[in-house]
């Protein structure tokens, strides 16, 4: 026991520093630079749940929309990780007509009498209450340990390439190095909870209650203007003319419905009081994290925002409303964040060793002057890459550089990004892309079988990252761009990009996408249209930015207000 605790103290007393970070805003301690010149990325982890409402139209709709949101394959914001409490749905009575600050006087008298930062904790270190032991030094993942550290390590090693959920940690590795697990554990300071009320109503009789209160306004004010004199002519006039601005407003006004949105936010708290009483009381008697009183949730914000539903010939009622869910709620966040810097987040721009693996290696076929293999964007290729070209015996021939608008979509997807939505990939005489065209550089003697080894980076790399619509991305929006200092391990600013007009990445997953409609007649029934690919016949799965930007390892966006 007593090495048991001593390593969970090397592994813990970083908490400590972890609570100043989290005051002092250091994001560059949830990055870390490898020794192969790639970067660790960790992420917030954010745990969503839904406050129980009153019934109101469409509400089953509602509610299948916000499930569709919390899916992380679906729309859950992929710049967090979802925490996976499984704390869902909420009730706290009538909140009609209930002021915002009695709602969170009755959320956090939630939290505290239902012990939420308890579950929060418990689900960090997947606390089984039936585990054998306290804890296994040897296999720290152990499920049959009442303190397991998988979700600690999974997601204290995601890499750069967030959205691509490419976890690079060896969980599976018995002997984990100490300085690993201290850079797992930054993450726990940004544990956040949301809970989100949400209303849906239909805008006709709203407008028209308003329609008819301003004509009523008016009527008085007709009237009284003729018993003190005035002209009943000119009296008459006003009258028409408020009349006519209220029926104004009320045809602007009337058509679809109208989704309301309020969001409380919370963050876990990890103190040093919280980080001692870990350190010396629960790895002690693992089961404290069900019953103490010590792990606390802090209120941090409030956030509420309202979008029309206009209805479309193009997509369903169901569609609209899982468009406007998604809006809506990424709207709140992006206020949240601008108001609150600790839940702000950073993406990190998709350099080159995040999109290609240095191990990529490819056999070629040469057919004439043509030269092809069968790798693409499934392998990180855009266009512009460059390989060395060798035979078995790693003899060098030259190089070959992957051709822009000749690259092979053969990467996967889901929803709205897989291939099946998109029209065929086809070369310019309506043929099936099934390999990248390379154009030789210095390349003699060229013969199928050759192999391509050692990937370089393209002359200029194109700015782009893995967010969208989704996270509220619009043309023409403007980010700051940061660079990872290794030696300060702060962000400093390196410039600023703005979205390129019509590059938004359209990442919003509607949950009406039947993927196994093939035919045109199918697909119109379903209103399923497939997509069109860019110029350069690939599907889009990131935004692209331009400006003064020089892609490398380590850089990270932020949304200027």
């Amino acid at each position: 026991m007593k090495r048991l605790v001593t390593v969970f103290m090397i592994v813990f007393g970083t908490f400590m520093a972890m609570g100043a970070f989290a005051q002092e805003q250091n994001y560059g301690n949830m990055i870390s630079q490898k020794d192969d010149g790639t970067y660790f990325y960790m992420r917030s982890s954010l745990e969503m749940v839904y406050i129980e409402s009153e019934y109101f139209p469409n509400k089953e709709l509602v509610d299948n929309s916000w499930n569709n949101y919390m899916d992380p394959d679906k729309n859950f914001p992929n710049q967090y990780n979802k925490h996976g409490a499984d704390i869902g749905m909420v009730n706290i009575g009538s909140t009609e007509n209930v002021s915002d600050k009695e709602v969170e006087a009755r959320l956090t008298r939630y939290i505290n009498n239902n012990k939420i930062a308890n579950r929060l904790v418990m689900r960090w270190f997947n606390y089984n209450k039936h585990g054998k032991v306290n804890y296994d030094i040897d296999y720290p993942e152990n499920p049959d340990a009442k303190i397991n550290m998988q979700t600690v390590f999974e997601r204290g090693y995601y890499t750069v390439n967030a959205g691509d959920e490419n976890v690079a940690m060896t969980a599976q590795k018995r002997d984990m190095d100490v300085q690993i697990k201290e850079l797992s554990m930054k993450l726990l300071p940004f544990t956040f909870m949301t809970f989100t009320k949400l209303k849906f109503y239909e805008n006709e009789p709203v407008a028209r209650a308003v329609r008819d209160a301003a004509i009523a306004v008016a009527k008085v004010a007709h009237d009284n203007s003729i018993k003190n004199g005035m002209d009943p002519k000119v009296a008459n006039f006003k009258y028409n003319l408020a009349e006519i601005a209220a029926y104004s407003v009320y045809n602007a006004t009337k058509d679809g419905y109208t989704l309301v949105s309020d969001t409380w936010l919370y963050e876990l708290v990890w103190d040093e009081e919280t980080e001692w009483f870990f350190n010396n009381e629960v790895l002690k008697n693992p089961k404290l994290m069900e019953s103490s009183d010590k792990f606390k949730m802090k209120y941090i914000d409030h956030q509420s925002n309202k979008s029309t539903v206009i209805i479309s010939a193009t997509r369903s009622f169901e569609q609209i409303i899982n468009l406007t869910m998604v809006r809506n709620l990424n709207k709140v966040f992006i206020k949240l964040q601008n108001r609150n810097d600790v839940f702000k987040v950073w993406t990190p721009l998709l350099d080159f060793y995040s999109l290609v693996s240095p191990d990529v290696t490819a056999p070629i076929t040469v057919n004439g002057k043509i030269i092809t293999a069968e790798i693409g964007t499934k392998e990180g290729l855009r266009g512009g890459e460059q390989f060395a070209v060798v035979d078995e015996d790693g003899n060098f021939y030259g190089y070959a550089i992957a051709q822009k608008g000749k690259i092979w979509d053969n990467g996967g997807g889901t929803g709205e990004d897989a291939p099946e939505m998109y029209v065929p990939q086809v070369d310019k005489k309506g043929n099936p892309v099934t390999a990248t065209t390379f154009k030789g550089k210095k390349l003699k003697n060229a013969r199928t079988g050759l192999m391509l080894v050692n990937p370089t980076p393209p002359k200029r790399m194109r700015v782009a990252a893995r967010i969208g619509t989704k996270e509220g991305v619009e043309d023409k929006d403007k980010f700051n761009v940061y660079q990872y200092d290794a030696k300060s391990k702060k962000l400093k600013k390196a410039g600023s990009v703005t979205v390129v007009k019509g590059k938004v990445w359209d990442n919003i997953y509607f949950n009406n996408t039947n993927l196994e409609l093939k035919t045109k007649e199918q697909r119109a029934k379903e209103n399923v249209t497939l997509k069109k690919r860019d110029k350069e016949g690939l599907r889009t799965t990131e935004t692209l930015f331009k400006g003064s930007c020089k892609v490398q390892p380590g850089m990270f966006l932020r949304k200027v207000k």
